[in-house]
This record gives C-alpha cells, structure tokens and sequence, in this order.
C-alpha cells in the first residue's frame, strides 16, 4: 500500500472517530454502542483471518500480547463512549493528543526508559495547564461535563500502557494483533452488554447505522492495522504530526457538521496543549535545525 494514502487515512480515521462516536450514541446507548462495535469487527476480523488462511493463534504467547492489547479497548473505549455524552468530538480529540505524554511517563515508570527530559517535563506542565482550561470550560457546563473529560483522559491513560506494554513484548503483525485484542475482549463486552445495557432503541436512524458501521469498519479494523504500517514505514518524527493534526481538524469538523462551539477558555486551552505537544515531540527543534538554526537558540 502507498504509505502517503496510508497516511492520510490515519489521519482521516483519527479526525473523524470522535464525531462516530456521536452519531452512533444517537440511537443507540452507549454499552450497546460500543460493544456491537467490537462484537461486529471481532466477527469480521476472524472472518477475514479465515479467508486469507491466516491463523489467529500461532504461538501460546500471542494470548498475552492479546491480553495486553485488550486495556486499550476495555475499560479505554467504554470510557471514552461514556464520555461522548457530554464532551465535544473536538475536545475528545484534543484530550487524546495528550497520549504521547503518558507513554513517555509510562516507559520511563515501567522500563526505566528515560524518555522525559526538563524539556519534555516543562511540555508536560504546559499540557495540564491547557487541561485545567479545558476543565474549567467543562465545569461552567456542569460537574457531568467535567466528569466526561476525566473519563477520557483515564482512557488516554489506559491506551498509553497497553501501547508501551506491547511495545516492549514481542511484535505480533499488526492486524492479528487487533483481532486478537478484540477476541480477547469480546467476551467482557458481551457480560457488560447484557447486565448494563439498556434497552434496544424500537428504531434506529441512518445516523447511527452509519457511525456504528464507519467505527466497525475504519475505527476497529482498518485504523490500528494502518497505523503500525505507517510507523513502521516513517520516520517518528513523521508519525509525530499525526496527533498534531487530528485535534485541530476534529475541532474543526465538530463546528461544521455538528456546530459545536467551544468558548474561548477551551480553545485556549485546546491551542495550549496542541502547543505543548509540539514540543513533547520535539518538533521545533527539527524545524530549527533543519533551518541551520538551532546553534543560535
């Protein structure tokens, strides 16, 4: 597959899961919504697997790479469903751009890998200082909103260790991974479904139909499998703009489709933490030295 397409459907994929995720809550609660989501792609994965002659299983120790890449489905996506009820798709997507920080934090706790240097530590607090002005906005709207952005970023947190988890184990090709995450998680779905879930809508409108069928396919299936090829295929720094771009085009998305609009406290603090992502991943040093500059800052 060309990798600049693959890209540019990360990038796609990324900017418009957040507003899915709306819509396929519109009909449907939010337990239903997320677990046929990954009931439907578990079922489609393995058929798929069938197809190709590939085995999903193909040594024992692949179960704990499942295992492990299940946290960032459950508890993570029932998290952020939940949240989805009254955070913006925009500001979801600016809270998960806090992902690199708590990698950075969870490889330096865990492995010893001492990726926080003083100028990520002050990217760090210039982050939760744009958190605390999305949190404030959040909190002029009622203590549910400011529970919202609490549970995505608790989200962000549990994706961010099952991801330095697995990337210090043993690498199992990307789409058997996700497969293999989403079989292992199906069956705790499936238990949170029938003893949480309320009950089926009596119709359900094209708005849901399609967020439920766009995260099945794009979000479930095709979105991690595309990105472990681009980051394979990149440079980390490449890569690195993703989570810099799909903030800024989610919030933009929400505005033109659904007309959410952020006061201006949120989109500073939006703008801060984009900023402080920037240079988390040390892209205005790039921009610097490649511009022969960086001698004289």
């Amino acid at each position: 597959m060309n990798i600049a397409l693959a890209y540019c459907c990360v990038i796609l994929i990324w900017t418009t899961t957040p507003l899915a995720i709306h819509w396929s809550n519109t009909d449907f609660d939010f337990i239903t919504s997320i677990s046929a989501r990954i009931i439907i792609a578990t079922l489609a994965g393995l058929i798929l697997l069938k197809a190709l002659g590939v085995p999903l299983v193909q040594a024992r120790r692949d179960w704990l790479n499942f295992a492990v890449g299940s946290l960032g489905l459950f508890p993570t996506m029932l998290l952020v469903y939940w949240a989805a009820k009254t955070v913006p798709s925009g500001m979801m997507s600016v809270i998960f751009g806090l992902f690199p920080f708590f990698v950075g934090i969870g490889s330096q706790l865990l492995f010893k890998q001492r990726l926080l240097t003083p100028l990520k530590l002050l990217a760090l607090v210039i982050a939760l200082m744009g958190l605390a002005l999305l949190n404030i906005e959040q909190l002029r709207v009622g203590w549910h909103a400011l529970l919202g952005v609490a549970a995505i970023v608790s989200a962000t947190v549990f994706w961010a260790l099952s991801s330095v988890l697995l990337k210090n184990m043993p690498p199992i090709p990307p789409f058997r991974q996700s497969v293999g995450s989403m079989t292992f998680a199906s069956p705790i779905f499936v238990l949170v479904w029938y003893f949480f879930a309320g009950p089926l809508p009596n119709g359900v409108g094209l708005r849901s139909l399609f967020g439920l069928s766009y995260l099945v396919i794009a979000g479930s299936l095709l979105g991690h499998t595309l990105f472990f090829y681009v980051l394979k295929h990149c440079q980390v720094t490449t890569v690195a703009l993703i989570p810099l771009i799909t903030p800024s085009l989610a919030l933009l998305l929400g505005w033109f489709v659904e007309g959410e609009v952020m006061g201006v406290v949120s989109l500073v603090g939006a703008g801060i933490v984009i900023f402080a992502l920037a240079l988390f991943q040390g892209l205005f040093q790039l921009f610097l030295r490649r511009a022969g500059l960086l001698q004289r800052v």
